[in-house]
């Protein structure tokens, strides 16, 4: 399975429904969408109100006495894109740099409950938002959990952010790592099972014009 982009809202208009109105069907012992609720979905009461998990990363912080003034200028979810039963985020923080222009970071959060990633579902989360597109950003970072690679599905995924940049030759990808342990994916085993392995992973890409060449190679 795949998670890709399409209009929820034909599927599914009622956003309440849709997280916490879910019932169980006879002989199963948890909540098909795993989040954290009271029972019953339909109590209305201050004491029931719903949790939705959102996914584990899905924070940003900035760090108050830092020397480099930050500011973190967008921070909002993606509902076009689904992905089990989290929505995934994006941030764009707007970093000072002294001397410089400055930087623009976009920072991506996918919890994809053992679903996979596409280049047109990662396009969506880099682009598809006017107010936080990662267009000409000079740091991407990109935080996937639930990350699941088998035999079958390995080479689908390897090299998944230069496949949906839209400028690739303007950065450098961690993914390019020789030393990587999977080529093409940097991810860390998180727990190995009879389907495979479930990792989590960060892409990052740095645009060219933030990097000096210091040995002269290419």
């Amino acid at each position: 399975c795949c998670c890709a982009p399409m209009d929820e809202r034909s599927l599914f208009p009622d956003y309440l429904s849709r997280y916490f109105g879910w019932r169980v069907p006879q002989g199963e012992r948890e909540w098909p969408q795993r989040e954290i609720k009271m029972d019953p979905s339909d109590d209305k009461s201050a004491s029931a109100l719903p949790h939705l998990q959102l996914g584990w990363p899905d924070g940003v912080a900035l760090y108050r006495e830092s020397t480099v003034p930050a500011t973190l200028q967008v921070w909002e979810s993606d509902s076009t894109v689904l992905a089990a039963d989290h929505l995934p985020l994006r941030a764009i923080v707007n970093v000072e740099w002294a001397g410089g222009p400055d930087l623009k970071l976009w920072l991506g959060f996918v919890k994809l409950g053992e679903k996979s990633l596409t280049p047109l579902t990662l396009k969506q989360l880099l682009y598809g938002s006017p107010s936080a597109s990662a267009d000409d950003a000079d740091v991407i970072a990109l935080c996937a959990t639930d990350v699941v690679l088998e035999n079958d599905s390995v080479d689908s995924v390897r090299d998944m952010l230069r496949k949906s940049l839209r400028d690739p030759s303007a950065y450098l990808l961690n993914e390019q790592d020789p030393n990587l342990f999977i080529r093409g994916i940097p991810a860390q085993l998180v727990q190995q099972s009879e389907r495979g392995g479930r990792y989590v992973s960060l892409w990052v890409a740095i645009h060219r014009r933030n990097v000096e060449d210091c040995t002269g190679d290419d």
